[in-house]
Parts: structure tokens; sequence; C-alpha cells
């Protein structure tokens, strides 16, 4: 577990990607509480948490006598950010990856400065990804990593596991996340990864992942459908007032 998340936040993002990754088929059932508690070692408590996470989300339904299933429909809820860096993972949603393509490349001189690389780095390894809902993409995204950290990133483990768990997996823990969310324009490159038309909107988030000496490990550039997308912060008064 990672210190200071809740063991329900986690065991909910790792059932969460099982689901986008096709481990737990909509409709069908996924294992239960009892199973889940072995596997995680934890109480039925909190893997009714983890569980009560997804089901608010809009991506497990319970049914009396049944048991708990993937939902067959997707629900795009509003996303509230709580503060810790998996809030990251589950803007994501049910969304299944349809284009994958990894690249090193030689970066343009502002991605050298975001991701402060020394002047004898020559290349970056260059991520694209297209996601869709059902059959209708949802959003196109841009990653750069530096080459230590993205040599073990993988197509395969893309489609199992969010950018955060494999990151972290591979020694390179991510301890913040720097976020901005503005509304743009679809150009040429956009509007044909997302199926849309030159001068449609969409919604721009651009992020950037840094370990605990602060140093840039994920750099990324992602377009949403803006049809397909919502964003909610829920803020709460630093005093209390009139």
């Amino acid at each position: 577990m990672t210190d200071g998340i809740p063991l329900y936040y986690r065991i909910a993002s790792h059932l969460r990607n099982r689901i986008m990754a096709g481990v737990y088929v909509r409709g069908e059932k996924i294992p239960t509480e009892s199973e889940l508690c072995d596997e995680f070692n934890t109480s039925r408590v909190t893997i009714r948490q983890g569980l009560k996470l997804l089901e608010n989300q809009g991506m497990l339904i319970r049914k009396q006598g049944v048991g708990t299933l993937v939902s067959n429909k997707v629900i795009l809820q509003p996303i509230n950010f709580n503060g810790y860096v998996e809030d990251i993972v589950f803007q994501l949603l049910p969304a299944r990856i349809i284009e994958f393509i990894k690249q090193e490349i030689e970066p343009s001189g502002e991605i050298r400065k975001l991701l402060r690389l020394p002047e004898h780095v020559r290349t970056v390894i260059q991520l694209k990804r297209v996601r869709a809902i059902d059959e209708e993409r949802n959003s196109y995204a841009l990653n750069f990593l530096p080459n230590d950290v993205g040599e073990g990133v993988t197509e395969e483990l893309v489609k199992k596991h969010s950018l955060i768990e494999i990151i972290d997996q591979v020694g390179n823990r991510i301890e913040e996340v720097t976020q901005t969310i503005q509304a743009t324009v679809a150009d040429e490159t956009i509007a044909k990864n997302l199926r849309i038309h030159i001068g449609d909107p969409v919604l721009f988030s651009e992020y950037m992942m840094v370990d605990h000496d602060k140093r840039p490990l994920n750099y990324a550039r992602v377009y949403y459908h803006a049809e397909r997308y919502r964003y909610t912060v829920k803020m709460g008064r630093l005093t209390q007032g009139n």
C-alpha cells in the first residue's frame, strides 16, 4: 500500500483497472467479497468501501441474491478530487485503449525544459494513447517520460494498469501531480484522433508527475471529447464562520 493512501482506495484502483482491461467483463460477476478479502488480505469492511467507490462511479452494480456485477452501461459521473494522486486514475473511467504507440524521440525545447533534462540527454520516450468508451473515442493523450522511466512501459502494461502504477512499479515513486484543465479547440491532429471536426471544442488537461526530489517523471497532454467528459472539484471552507 502507498503511504497515506487508504487501502480501500488502492483496491478500488486495482479492480477498476481490471474492468478497463476486460478481465472482468461487463454484465458478469466479479469475485466475491470473501475472495477479494483473501486476495488483498483485508477485511470485508475495507473491501465494501472499495466496491462502494466503484459503484458510485457507475462501474459496478449490486444485485440481491446474485452478487456484484460489472455495469453494462457506462455512466459518466462527476469526478471528485480528495487530494490523492490516485484521483488522476479515476478520470479515465471505464475507457479502453484502442491505439498505443511508443517512440523514442528527440524532444522539443519546451519538453526538454519541462522534464528538466540534462544537456547530454538527447531523447525521451513518447507515448500516444487513444481511448474509447464502447465505440466512441473519448480521449487522445501524449505522454513524455525520461528514458529510464519510460523504457519499461509496454502496451500490455498500459492496458492493465495506470501509468501511475507502472511508474511506481519500476521504482520511480510518484509523490505529486500538478494538473491544469482548460477549454480549447481541435486542430487537425486532435480532430483526427478523436474523430471530430477541426475547430470543435475539446477539454485539454495538462499534468506533471514528479518524485520526492521534484524530478519530473511524466509530462502529459490529454485531449477529451467535450461531450464525453465532465470534471468536478468539491471544495470546502478552510475556516468556520459566515
